[in-house]
């Protein structure tokens, strides 16, 4: 079969044709919808969004303004309870944690040596007690000779030298008496010291209390010379004394009987009542900040609250309870009247700024003297950046 080129060339010039015409539409319909999709786009990111605010609505509640300070908690009353003789300690008598009441046998340090010691100073005062019997047998002899004495020479049957030698020996004897009566006196002395550190071996609570350290164990060896050796301490733990430490721009507006309270670290929420005591007037200097100790005592009935537990302090200098609020982060800029701007949030979600006046002011709310209402909504801040600040920190 015979091809004809020129036929071939016309038809392939038709296809062309009708191929470029097809590929023209289908970029017109591409370019077409590309468009849509920008001013859709264009659209929708265009759109104003409605504001997503963070408000909080004014209701009533309590302001207290306050000055805040760290502090320790300690037993009201802590007795280091040592030994008054020198000796091994032969027995203890309670375990750490004990409650124990005032007169309980604590500790016993072995008494051989106290024991020995008594009983030498009952021997010698036995001794003394004797030659003053003795004494007293020669004064009365002394005496018999110079009544006969004086009666002779009445006579002159005897001579005046004997008569006064009679006399002499009445007197000595009396002086030796007297001075055996004041060894007697300090020997009794002497039983009795050593007789008390008998007893010093026999170590007992001096206070109601719990144990609350224990410092020597059985078998050691004490030496009371120089100074007391410690055996254990002993504290009162159903009353603990709270040691605030206020700097020295705050001390001066504290006073005796302020209601102050703290929260310990375990229980953030809890919170411990009472009534400054006083303030220490030495102050304590501290990397060089003078800071000054305030003391207050709390009741501790659970035994919930710990020697040197770390608690945060408040001491209230003025409160109103049951008062218009608003949270201090709501409030503005501060006007030369005193007066702060706050956005309020009105029933239609618009926004207006409006001054406000606060009274107290606890650095998280404030006290509402004017400008706001219960129920009305205030803003506190942008939620959308709030939640882009959360993510953030979260990455």
């Amino acid at each position: 079969m015979l091809f004809n080129q020129s036929n071939i060339d016309v038809d392939n010039g038709v296809f062309m044709k009708l191929f470029l015409s097809i590929s023209r539409k289908r970029w017109v319909w591409v370019a077409l919808m590309c468009l849509a999709v920008v001013a859709a786009a264009y659209f929708w990111l265009s759109k104003p969004t409605k504001p997503n605010y963070q408000i909080v609505t004014i209701d009533y509640g309590d302001v207290a303004e306050k000055v805040v300070s760290s502090g320790v908690l300690q037993p009201s009353l802590k007795v280091d309870v040592g030994a008054q003789v020198s000796g091994q300690l032969q027995k203890l008598h309670v375990q750490l944690g004990k409650t124990v009441k005032k007169g309980d046998l604590l500790a016993t340090i072995d008494p051989s040596i106290a024991k020995n010691d008594l009983l030498n100073l009952e021997a010698a005062l036995e001794q003394q007690a004797a030659q003053r019997d003795a004494k007293q047998i020669d004064l009365e002899q002394a005496e018999r000779e110079l009544v006969r004495q004086n009666t002779m020479l009445k006579s002159e049957a005897t001579a005046k030298l004997d008569a006064e030698l009679a006399d002499t020996s009445v007197r000595k004897t009396k002086a030796d008496m007297r001075t055996l009566a004041a060894q007697i006196r300090q020997t009794q002395i002497g039983v009795d010291t050593a007789r008390t550190k008998l007893g010093y071996t026999q170590i007992t609570a001096p206070v109601d209390g719990d144990v609350v350290n224990i410092t020597t164990q059985e078998g050691q060896t004490v030496i009371a010379v120089q100074q007391v050796p410690i055996i254990m301490t002993i504290a009162k733990l159903d009353t603990m004394t709270v040691k605030a430490q206020v700097s020295e721009a705050d001390v001066v507006s504290l006073h005796s009987g302020q209601v102050v309270y703290f929260t310990t670290l375990g229980q953030t929420e809890e919170r411990h009542f009472g009534k400054l005591r006083t303030i220490q007037p030495t102050p304590e200097n501290v990397n060089g900040a003078i800071l000054y100790n305030a003391l207050f005592d709390v009741p501790n009935p659970k035994r919930d609250l710990w020697t040197n537990m770390t608690v945060q302090v408040s001491f209230v200098l003025k409160e109103a309870k049951h008062v218009l609020t608003v949270p201090v982060i709501a409030l503005g800029e501060k006007d030369k009247e005193g007066r702060y701007a706050v956005k309020v949030l009105n029933k239609d979600d618009s926004m207006t700024t409006r001054k406000v006046s606060v009274m107290l002011n606890d650095h998280v709310n404030a006290q509402i003297k004017e400008g706001l209402a219960a129920g009305e909504r205030v803003i506190t801040g942008d939620k959308a950046k709030s939640d882009q600040a959360e993510s953030g920190v979260a990455k």
